[in-house]
């Protein structure tokens, strides 16, 4: 039976970024918010005694990468902690920091004024990160999401 799927090795897909960082942003946290939200709905998928590999599957693709938001401010914390001690620590502490104020002020960056890349880079990894934070706000209050809509993007 053919599936109709045709494959092209030479074919190239391009995804349009959003138009601004704060856009990608509101757009991260609903997406995640969501995914949490039909984790905790199909969470039953999660027994590995009922369905095997793909409660593994879906605990280390969903769960776990998700995880790392609400982890990550601990990161920080531990790392000032231990940056007393160590200097590699307070490198690492030092680097952070510079990461989370730049990325701060991508955030805040006028839309449509052209941005450094290393700015946008850095404020592409905070918005994750906050996104994933209030994502797991929002799942956890219980804020259902039950209306989907493709995210807007220029022609």
């Amino acid at each position: 039976m053919d599936s109709g799927a045709v494959s092209v090795d030479e074919a190239v897909c391009l995804v349009p970024r959003s138009v601004s960082l704060p856009r990608e942003f509101h757009r991260k946290v609903r997406t995640m918010a969501r995914g949490l939200e039909t984790l905790w709905f199909k969470r039953q998928l999660l027994n590995p005694f009922r369905y095997g590999s793909f409660a593994w599957m879906l605990a280390s693709h969903k769960l776990c990468r998700w995880l790392v938001f609400p982890f990550a401010p601990l990161l920080l914390i531990g790392l000032a902690m231990l940056s007393l001690r160590s200097p590699i620590a307070a490198l690492f502490f030092l680097a952070g920091l510079i990461v989370l104020v730049t990325g701060a002020i991508a955030l805040r960056w006028p839309e449509g004024r052209p941005m450094p890349r290393l700015m946008g880079v850095c404020g592409f990894v905070v918005a994750t990160h906050l996104a994933g934070l209030l994502a797991w706000g929002k799942a956890l209050r219980g804020e259902r999401n039950p209306i989907w809509e493709p995210t807007r993007r220029a022609a």
